[in-house]
């Protein structure tokens, strides 16, 4: 049935019908409405295509007069309403949910194109449309319109342009368009202009202010305007005045709207908009949301909603708009900030939830964070069970806003700014974001637990891991940072975690221990290392998509301290490191537990449990032992012991990371999980051989200057102020003294930045300086000879008037006492059956086992110079500390026959130091010092603390020397031997540095150069100087014949030394020269020992090197084999 299109029950039109003039008021009262002006539904009658313009426009007209209430819920009041909806919907189109499209009808063009169509029916329309638009033109103004403009919201025609009411409606249901602006949804519930945003009032009486011209075209509209905002005034001052300061400027901010090409417009007055700029400039300054942020925010500030009922009293949008405490404020779909919609408006503006902040997984630790060194969120443990602890479950958006300062240190109302609680089944964390310049916070909250996680809750995840920074203290300069990971995933070898430092990845990772059922592991262990300072460390578990954080407390970089004095004593068998503040008596280089610089993120653990002991042997083995410091297992001198876990890479190798001090190395058993082997012997590599040798070197003393610069930032001092001395053989030679001088100044400029103090001093001179700081050696015109014997070098200076007059170094340090020869096999050595034997002794002690898995780890190695190491090493276990006969040192002691090798060596050493002195006619020694660890040996021979039968033999063979033994007057020299001979290098390095420029010019390479001779040990009394050189490709045995007759007189002289009786003197049994002289002077045998240490010296050198040593003792060192293994034999060993 076709659809009857009436308004008028008294007139039955039913086809199109010219009127002269608009629908008046009264044609309108006429309307059919079968509910009353109360209808939610609107006439759809239309007898003319123009007929719902003249219904807003009498609509408007109702209430031009004052008895009719601008505000109601008529039709009147619907069609207004309804009106300014659209207008309003245009004036935010731009930051509306939503897609407001245009589309344009011009009369000019598209007239024409109905009416000259080919379709029938399109030419009817355009000749209707004609027609009408002809006929109008007076009462529409047709004549002066040139295109309507049709908009469309969401793809659905919404309305068009009106030349009496500047827009009008479809007749449509609107629904789908009820956009939410302010604080009311569009074309819902009837609202007047007055009761509308204030910003879009004063756009509409800024829109007729500005343009006059529409006021005769639709007056109507006008005075409706005019009407509400004068009733606005009379109650609203704050509006009047900004009424009354309405200028130009107003309407030339908002932008125009375009609409295919064409500005949209009526009578060519264009429409406006609010930019999004506009939109977002008046949020930021009304909104009490947006967020309170510490750090410079880029762009807008974001608003911080939560479903929160406490906060009904601010303003959501705008002053006035306040928050509705019942919306729910789910988390947006999109990611993207400045598209997001605002919950319960349709105003696109960036916004924060709590999933923006907190992510939807934390992870759990089975330890409370160690609250010293790591924060823990505020955690409190409401529950039953304990020992736990949790990361920090933040996203990096709260980071862009806030500092870690912030989340530790600020409070609202005294509530911190995170909590993270435990309740019985479940974890809570609240976040309290501050908004409104700070006055009030948003409570954000997410609770946790072992479910899976949906949208209003996470998942607690294990994470079985333990943390440790080195060094918690922050640096400015060259900062250097290392992590390790201890990892008890139930996997083995499972390591796809990620971690970085401030979102960046790690500069180097590593691994050593692998967790492995078969060899009794618990854990992974992982290196991480940082070159850059940073704030917080980003976790994420392996097959999470979350990632937690861990904030170090860290300790700010000070300089209250002054300025520190290094000096690294790089030795054969144990390396020293001294250190003075502020010109200081200087003190051995310690770590303290409570100065450590480390930062764990757990507390102190059970080591009764096996699990948790193997943790603490991982932070010591692996990584830096925790307490290096007098009195504990661990303090300078430290072996020279490097542990290798076989991660070499040429190209990217990392000290700490990859290689580690050996601080545990004959203190603890190696374990067989992560792979390690000891380098020792570190300081005679080859770096140009052998590669990985040079990284060795490179990483045992790069982890000694991180030491020294953590020991710096511990105590506060300035970094910028610290020197460093060295000290060198010189055994190694021009090429390998700038060799390992070029490495430390490298070192020294990686993690303490340019401009360091570096000074290189022989460590054959230094230990001098520590004894006569002690006042001990008086007088100037005193001849002093200063042995410093290391376990590789004998280094012989000679002092007159405190200076240095001649100078040298040999390779027949006490390692070569020890060797007992030059067999290869350590089974066969004698001082190795000794130390079995002593050994065996402690079979009885409590935990001998541990101590014999040290052994045995240690013998791997095949070094008799480790193994002997070790033995005299364990009378310094604490846990030995009340056990007798614990010491090695005071077992050989007790084998007097035993002590003629060692008198034999000793011997050997005097002699030729004091022979050579002779042979460049420098007077006899009064005063004979011993340095170095090496020299420990002299307790075995002589236990007092004045070693008085030092004295009387070290006299008797420098009076034999010099035929002073008849004479009257001969002499008797005074013998200086230190409690720690090892740290007199260093301590005597540091004492030299304040001694002035003018004998540090004396102490330089050049110039100990011109007073290096070396005695050749031959009978002819060479002497090897820069002056009268000998290079190692000279020698080919064209010296041998004559060294020997020069050993031979040396021991004919050892054998029947006068003024010594080996019996009475030292409690020797029998008769050397019965029992020895046959063995020591065996011709072909001391040939063979000297080729053969010739031999194994060629290795170590190049052809073209100066000869420094003197080659008896290479027939020396194979003869004390020789007397150890006579006398173990005679003995029935």
């Amino acid at each position: 049935m076709a659809k009857v299109f009436r308004l008028f029950e008294d007139t039955p039109m039913t086809h199109w019908q010219a009127r002269g003039t608009d629908y008046s008021s009264v044609v309108i009262d006429k309307i059919i409405s079968p509910d009353g002006d109360q209808s939610n539904a609107l006439p759809t009658s239309i007898p003319s295509p123009f007929a719902r313009l003249d219904l807003f426009h009498s609509a408007f007209k109702h209430f031009n007069d004052l008895k009719n209430k601008l505000d109601g819920y008529t039709h009147h009041h619907k069609l207004v309403s309804d009106c300014l909806d659209l207008l309003e919907l245009l004036y935010n189109k731009d930051s509306i949910n939503g897609e407001l499209t245009i589309k344009v009808w011009d009369k000019q063009r598209d007239l024409v194109k109905l009416v000259e169509s080919s379709y029938s029916r399109h030419q009817l329309l355009g000749r209707t449309l004609d027609l009408f638009l002809k006929q109008d033109d007076q009462a529409f103004n047709f004549d002066k319109l040139n295109r309507i403009y049709i908009f469309y919201f969401n793809h659905k025609i919404i309305g068009a342009t009106s030349p009496k009411t500047l827009v009008f409606t479809s007749a449509n249901d609107l629904g789908f368009a009820q956009v939410t602006l302010h604080d009311r949804k569009l074309f819902t519930e009837p609202a007047s202009l007055k009761n509308r945003d204030e910003d879009f009032i004063l756009y509409l009486m800024a829109f007729f202010k500005e343009n006059p011209s529409l006021n005769q075209y639709m007056s109507t509209f006008h005075n409706y305007v005019k009407r509400n905002i004068k009733e606005k005034m009379d109650t609203d001052s704050v509006f009047m005045t900004a009424v009354n300061t309405l200028d130009a400027q107003f309407l030339e901010n908002k932008t125009t709207i375009d609409g295919n090409d064409y500005l949209v417009e009526v009578f060519n007055v264009p429409f406006r908009t609010k930019s999004v700029k506009n939109t977002h400039e008046r949020i930021g300054r009304e909104s009490q949301f947006l967020i309170h942020a510490s750090k410079t925010v880029q762009g807008l500030l974001p608003m911080v909603l939560a479903t929160n009922g406490n906060l009904g009293m601010l303003d959501y949008l705008y002053q006035g708009v306040k928050w509705d405490v019942n919306t729910k404020v789910q988390h947006p779909t999109d990611q993207i900030l400045d598209i997001r919609i605002l919950p319960g408006k349709d105003i696109k503006y960036p916004f924060l939830t709590v999933d923006d902040f907190l992510e939807s997984e934390i992870y759990e630790t089975p330890y409370e964070v160690n609250k010293e060194s790591f924060f823990d969120g505020n955690f409190s443990n409401d529950s039953d069970q304990q020992g736990v602890g949790y990361l920090l479950p933040l996203k990096s958006t709260f980071f862009t806003y806030f500092s870690e300062k912030d989340l530790i240190e600020c409070s609202f109302s005294g509530k911190k700014m995170i909590e993270i609680i435990k309740k019985k089944s479940s974890v809570n964390v609240k976040l309290r974001i501050p908004i409104d310049g700070g006055r009030h916070v948003v409570e954000l909250e997410k609770k946790y637990d072992t479910m899976d996680m949906n949208s209003q809750k996470g998942k607690i995840i294990p994470c079985a891991k333990y943390f440790q920074l080195f060094p918690i203290q922050k640096a400015t300069v060259n900062p250097n940072y290392y992590v390790q990971v201890i990892d008890e995933g139930l996997n083995d070898y499972s390591h796809a975690f990620q971690l970085a430092f401030d979102g960046m990845p790690a500069a180097a990772r590593s691994m050593k221990a692998r967790r492995d059922s078969r060899n009794g592991s618990f854990y992974n262990t992982y290196y991480f290392r940082c070159r850059q300072h940073f704030n917080a460390i980003h976790f994420q578990e392996e097959g999470s998509s979350c990632r937690n954080y861990l904030i170090p407390l860290w300790r700010d970089e000070r300089h209250i301290g002054g300025a520190f004095t290094f000096a690294l004593d790089f030795g054969t068998s144990n390396t020293h490191v001294e250190y003075a503040v502020n010109g200081s008596v200087p003190s051995p280089l310690d770590l303290p537990f409570d100065k450590n610089g480390f930062a764990t993120s757990f507390n102190k653990l059970d080591t009764d449990i096996s699990s948790l002991n193997e943790i603490q042997n991982h932070k010591d083995l692996e990584f830096i032992a925790e307490n290096v410091s007098k009195g504990s297992n661990y303090n300078f001198p430290i072996r020279t012991v490097l542990f290798d876990y076989n991660n070499f890479n040429p190209a990217n190798y990392q000290s700490i990371l990859d290689y580690n001090i050996g601080f545990t190395y004959e203190k603890t058993s190696l374990p067989t999980f992560n792979n390690v082997t000891p380098r020792t012997n570190l300081k005679w590599v080859n770096g140009i051989e052998n590669l990985e040798g040079e990284a060795w070197v490179h990483s045992f003393l790069e982890q000694l200057v991180v030491m020294c610069k953590t020991k710096v930032l511990v105590e506060r001092g300035d970094l910028s102020k610290t020197r460093f001395t060295w000290t060198y053989p010189l055994s190694y030679g021009q090429y390998k003294i700038n060799l390992i001088a070029g490495l430390i100044e490298q070192l020294v400029a990686i993690h303490f930045g340019q401009g360091i103090e570096i000074i290189k001093l022989s460590e054959s001179i230094a230990p001098f300086y520590s004894i006569a700081s002690t006042g001990k050696i008086l007088g100037t015109t005193n001849t002093i000879l200063s042995l410093d014997i290391g376990g590789g070098t004998i280094d012989s200076v000679v002092y007159q008037n405190r200076k240095v007059i001649n100078i040298s170094s040999v390779l027949f340090g006490a390692n070569y006492l020890y060797s007992a020869g030059y067999a290869t096999d350590f089974r066969s050595n004698g001082f190795y059956k000794l130390g079995t034997k002593f050994f065996s002794g402690l079979s009885s002690v409590k935990g001998y086992h541990n101590l014999h898995e040290i052994e045995a780890t240690i013998q791997q190695g095949g070094k008799i110079e480790d193994i002997i190491a070790y033995y005299f090493s364990i009378d310094k276990k604490k846990e030995l500390q009340d056990v007798n006969n614990k010491s090695f040192n005071g077992f050989l002691a007790m084998h007097s026959n035993e002590r003629a090798v060692f008198l034999f060596y000793l011997a050997a050493i005097i002699y030729n130091s004091v022979k050579a002195m002779k042979i460049a006619d420098i007077p006899a020694p009064s005063y004979l010092t011993f340095s170095g660890t090496g020299s420990k040996f002299l307790s075995i021979i002589d236990k007092t603390i004045k070693k008085e039968s030092i004295v009387t033999y070290a006299t008797a063979i420098i009076n034999a020397v010099y035929g002073l033994h008849e004479s009257p007057d001969k002499m008797r020299v005074k013998v200086l031997v230190p409690d720690n001979p090892k740290e007199l290098t260093s301590k005597g390095a540091i004492n030299v540095l304040e001694e002035g420029e003018e004998i540090l010019a004396e102490l330089s390479m050049n110039s100990l150069d011109e007073k290096f001779r070396s005695y050749l040990g031959d009978n002819e009394g060479t002497i090897i100087s820069n002056d009268n050189p000998l290079n190692y490709e000279d020698l080919k045995g064209q010296f041998n014949e004559s060294v020997f007759v020069a050993y031979k007189e040396f021991v004919s002289l050892f054998l029947q030394l006068p003024g010594i009786n080996y019996k009475n003197d030292f409690g020797i049994d029998y008769d050397l020269k019965r029992k020895f002289e046959s063995i020591l002077l065996d011709k072909k045998v001391a040939i063979e020992f000297l080729e053969a240490g010739l031999a194994q010296r060629l290795k170590q050198i190049s052809m073209t090197d100066m000869v420094s040593d003197n080659l008896s003792f290479h027939i020396v060192r194979g003869m004390l084999g020789e007397m150890l293994n006579k006398l173990q034999e005679d003995e029935n060993w």
